[in-house]
């Protein structure tokens, strides 16, 4: 072998030995893995966890006792998110009422009602209910209270006022003759009167006394005879407890307006003596 070629494969054996020097290197084995290796590409499958199911927490009535014509505020306690109402129904079974109520997104549940004025008083059942679910099937849940409902104690109407008022018109305090003391006839007809004031108390706005004589007499004589009768009629009636409130004014008529005109008899005389009364209504 000429010395050249000797020289070349010893350059090339040296060669070798660098290049498997370099492979052996951790860079290299490093780089030559990552060629060698495919990455795979695993798809994870992440299970929903399930929905928690629709819970009512509680039913609550403010107030529990109430009566015909208030006002009732239901909560509800429940998840939020969802429809929910309240049925309000007789323990003892009937007519079902349905109030629906809003959702503050925080679970909570409110919803007003009046309580309808021809309510049966009694016992009522108060059920809440929960809709639009997850499941589709709606989440009841019964109150262990009742809800009380009363009769309404209302005050007298203005018609009741005016019955009232045209009864008075027809009612008479009748009097001796050229006397204005009031006798026991004439007081138990005055207490009467009374009790029917006192009962439509909240619509009356006054009251009137007129008084009246027979023929008999001068006029000016029996304008004042008729002016002591309606006062001793006032007097009577504001000396009562239940009427210390009426406003009651007097007036006096004198003999220009008999029940019976032209009287001649006695009887016919004593109907005229009298005092009426004229009673106000409003509000």
């Amino acid at each position: 072998m000429s010395r050249r070629r000797a020289g070349w494969v010893s350059l090339m054996g040296a060669g070798a030995l660098l290049f498997a020097a370099m492979l052996a290197a951790p860079g290299c084995a490093s780089s030559r893995k990552k060629v060698e290796e495919v990455p795979q590409t695993v798809e994870a499958v992440v299970e929903a966890e399930p929905a928690e199911p629709e819970t009512i927490g509680y039913v609550e009535a403010r107030p529990w006792s109430a009566t015909q014509g208030e006002t009732v505020e239901f909560v509800v306690g429940a998840t939020a998110g969802r429809k929910a109402r309240v049925h309000v129904s007789p323990v003892g079974g009937g007519p079902e009422h349905v109030v629906e109520l809003t959702d503050d997104g925080n679970g909570r549940y409110t919803g007003r009602w009046t309580i309808p004025d021809d309510l049966a008083p009694g016992a009522y059942r108060v059920e809440a209910e929960l809709t639009e679910t997850t499941t589709g099937e709606p989440v009841k849940l019964t109150s262990s209270r009742t809800l009380s409902v009363a009769a309404a104690v209302r005050g007298p109407t203005l018609a009741d006022c005016q019955r009232v008022r045209d009864e008075l018109a027809k009612t008479f305090v009748h009097f001796a003759f050229d006397k204005s003391d009031l006798d026991e006839t004439a007081q138990a007809i005055l207490a009467g009167i009374a009790e029917k004031i006192a009962g439509v108390k909240e619509r009356v706005t006054g009251l009137t006394v007129v008084g009246h004589c027979d023929s008999r007499g001068t006029i000016e004589y029996n304008l004042a005879l008729g002016a002591r009768r309606a006062a001793a009629v006032r007097d009577a009636l504001s000396a009562r407890p239940d009427l210390r409130w009426l406003s009651i004014e007097t007036l006096s008529m004198g003999e220009e307006k008999p029940l019976i005109p032209n009287a001649r008899t006695e009887a016919e005389h004593a109907q005229n003596r009298r005092a009426e009364f004229r009673l106000s209504c409003g509000g």
